[in-house]
């Protein structure tokens, strides 16, 4: 019987059946005209057939029935997978929510255990009962043939989080013990303060018994113990380098002491040594400081003598009647003070250039001339020439200095900035204010420098001239006398030092500052009106009909000038100042000037007249003449000169001076006066000289000086 083709789910599949063809009759058996049919053979084929079909119907019916009980076998499979599905995912929820209530229960513990809000025995009971407590709750919602598989398979995690809680209250009770050791520890440094090596013991016991209860490795108590001993030794160490910084042979002591010490560690012990030898160093340059503070106070004291014995020389030099107890303190403050070798001495105790550097110049220079007589007298050693070296290094930076800036390197190298205030360069008149209250630092600066210096920094200049240029000459030349007179000649001289370079004019009018022509102007009015005349060629504009051409005025003037001084600098100046003026006459006169013009320029620029003395020419300051240098030079006393020669000591009889190197009594010396011959020294003083050296004093350090007055 042919089976049926089945589809998915036992349904009949469509399908063409093939019948088999039935068995053809020979022709010779078939029927023919006149044969009858055979009955027989055609019912036959049809009951085959009809079986034929009855099977395949049979078997049709058994397969649909194998495909209905094979599609409900795989439904019931399929319940039962889902079932269990759902058990698993049932049981696995349980699980999970376990595991989470456990988990957050011991995390919940165990902060709490670690921050101290509960104690070791409150946790473990917090424990039991809170998760006997999560099992409970979360078995409940299972069914009751899952709750013993659930509750068994969770013991596990529970022991788990108990074993992890124990570890927690176990690392609490090494966090107290550690905390205990560090306290105990603490007191333990303390206590080395009054005696080290019991600290020492103590500690080094406690840490070897309690140490592993904290938790410290075999390795860590060794450290502490070791760090223990390094820490208690480095603080007694380093207390006394500090008890001791402020005592030069205790900080020996201790430098020996820690060089000993054995429970240091070498680093630290380095750098103990380090702050001992640095705490050494402080207090060498803190006595060298004293020193050279003693030193300069010393210095000071001689200014202060030498100050002394000049106001007593001026009062001497008018012949004042003077009080003889004024004559006792004199005595008493100058007595025995070498002011001037005095330098020298103090040079040769001055062991720093600092105390060097802020001496005068002129000091420096002595100390330098004595360290090179020295190497002169006993030989040049490493030492000497690193001397002489260290010398020559401050005094040619302080010329170098006082070229570029005098005042400023005054300022750098003294106490005196402090009280040097800002320049007020609104007005004239706040210029002279400015330059009065700084006209006494001035002073210590020119003594400082060994030449005048202006009350002015080199920056400060510019301003001031600006303010200056702004007037018209007879007003600027009225403000720069006002300022000169505030300044004081020395500083004046400084202010047109300092110009010298920048403007010619205006320098040579702060160099006559204050003279005055017969008329009553100053003279730097006319010096000031040629430089500008001389530029805009208002001077010259009619010298080709002047009695002395343009072209030979300036050396007219030279030659009128020469010999007057002995610097040639100075020469160059007062030719230059009578040019100036001779142009500024020239302006006033049309264009035109006469020869009597040019020599009463050259008389202004002097601020006197000029005369013959003794085959030599001289100026004389204003208001006086040759008969009035005369009478003075006969009226001058031995005792003057002895003054000069000796010092407040000197008695005429018994001093002399040196002229051309040959000592010559005073009183003989003063007898020669009048006929010597004389060199200009400054405005009204004048230089004694011999076969063209000047007279010098006993000593020939000083040379003698007459006054005019």
């Amino acid at each position: 019987m042919a089976k049926i083709p089945m589809g998915d789910g036992g349904q009949l599949t469509p399908q063409t059946a093939r019948t088999p063809a039935p068995s053809m009759t020979p022709l010779a058996q078939a029927p023919g005209p006149g044969r009858g049919v055979d009955d027989g053979g055609i019912g036959a084929a049809g009951a085959r057939l009809g079986a034929t079909a009855s099977a395949i119907a049979d078997q049709g019916l058994a397969d649909i029935e194998r495909a209905r009980l094979k599609a409900e076998a795989e439904k019931k499979r399929e319940a039962e997978k889902q079932a269990a599905r759902a058990e698993q995912i049932q049981q696995l929820t349980a699980h999970a929510g376990i595991q989470t209530g456990l988990a957050d229960l011991n995390d919940e513990i165990t902060a709490k255990l670690t921050a101290g809000a509960i104690k070791k025995d409150d946790a473990r009971k917090a424990w039991t009962e809170g998760s006997a407590k999560v099992l409970t709750d979360k078995v409940q919602s299972l069914p009751p043939d899952l709750a013993p598989l659930v509750t068994a398979q969770m013991q596990g995690l529970n022991g788990q989080l108990g074993n992890r809680l124990e570890d927690t209250i176990r690392k609490r009770d090494q966090q107290e013990a550690d905390a205990g050791l560090l306290t105990y520890k603490e007191s333990m440094q303390r206590f080395a303060g009054t005696d080290i090596e019991a600290a020492t013991k103590q500690w080094e016991q406690t840490a070897r018994t309690a140490g592993p209860a904290a938790g410290w490795t075999p390795e860590k108590v060794e450290k502490e113990v070791q760090g223990f001993r390094e820490t208690v030794n480095y603080t007694r160490a380093y207390e006394m380098v500090s008890g001791a910084r402020n005592s030069r042979g205790q900080l020996d002591v201790v430098e020996q002491a820690i060089s000993k010490m054995d429970g240091l560690d070498p680093q630290k012990k380095a750098v103990l040594m380090d702050r001992t030898s640095a705490y050494k160093f402080s207090l060498d340059q803190r006595a060298e400081m004293q020193a050279a503070r003693a030193a300069r106070q010393a210095e000071a004291s001689l200014k202060r003598a030498e100050a002394t014995f000049q106001t007593f020389q001026s009062v001497s030099d008018k012949g004042l009647a003077m009080d003889p107890a004024y004559i006792d303190k004199v005595i008493s403050q100058t007595a025995g003070t070498p002011y001037q070798a005095g330098v020298v001495q103090l040079a040769k105790q001055q062991q720093e250039a600092g105390g060097l550097a802020s001496m005068p110049v002129p000091a420096q220079r002595a100390a330098l001339d004595a360290i090179q007589a020295q190497i002169v007298r006993e030989g040049n050693s490493p030492a000497l020439s690193r001397r002489r070296e260290q010398i020559e290094k401050v005094l040619n930076g302080a010329k170098t200095d006082i070229a570029k800036d005098p005042m400023r390197a005054y300022l750098e190298r003294s106490s005196d900035a402090a009280d040097f205030k800002p320049l007020d360069t609104s007005s004239i008149a706040g210029i002279a204010k400015s330059l009065a209250e700084r006209a006494p630092i001035a002073d210590r600066a020119r003594q400082w420098s060994g030449g005048p210096v202006a009350p002015l920094t080199a920056e400060e200049i510019e301003p001031v001239r600006r303010v200056l240029d702004n007037l018209a000459p007879r007003e600027k030349s009225a403000a720069i006398a006002t300022l000169a007179t505030t300044m004081g000649p020395q500083a004046a001289a400084g202010m047109a030092h300092q110009l010298n370079d920048k403007d010619r004019a205006l320098s040579l009018a702060f160099g006559t500052a204050g003279a005055q022509t017969t008329e009553g102007r100053y003279v730097s009015e006319l010096i000031l009106k040629g430089s500008a005349a001389q530029k805009d060629g208002t001077s010259t504009k009619n010298a080709a009909t002047a009695d002395v051409k343009a072209g030979q005025w300036k050396r007219f003037l030279t030659e009128e000038t020469a010999g007057l001084f002995p610097s040639q600098q100075l020469t160059e100046g007062v030719r230059d100042a009578a040019l100036y003026i001779a142009h500024g006459m020239a302006a006033e006169n049309g264009g035109k000037l006469a020869e009597k013009d040019m020599q009463r320029a050259v008389r202004l620029a002097v601020g006197g007249n000029i005369i013959e003395h003794n085959g030599k020419r001289l100026p004389l300051p204003a208001g006086l003449d040759e008969d009035a240098l005369n009478k003075r030079l006969r009226a001058i006393s031995p005792a003057e000169i002895a003054l000069q020669a000796a010092g407040p000591d000197a008695k005429p009889a018994d001093q002399f001076v040196r002229a051309a190197g040959v000592p010559v009594p005073v009183d003989q010396f003063v007898k020669s006066l009048p006929g010597a011959e004389l060199s200009y020294a400054g405005p009204g003083k004048f230089n004694v000289m011999v076969n063209g050296r000047p007279v010098m004093s006993a000593d020939g350090k000083r040379r003698i000086t007459i006054g005019a007055q």
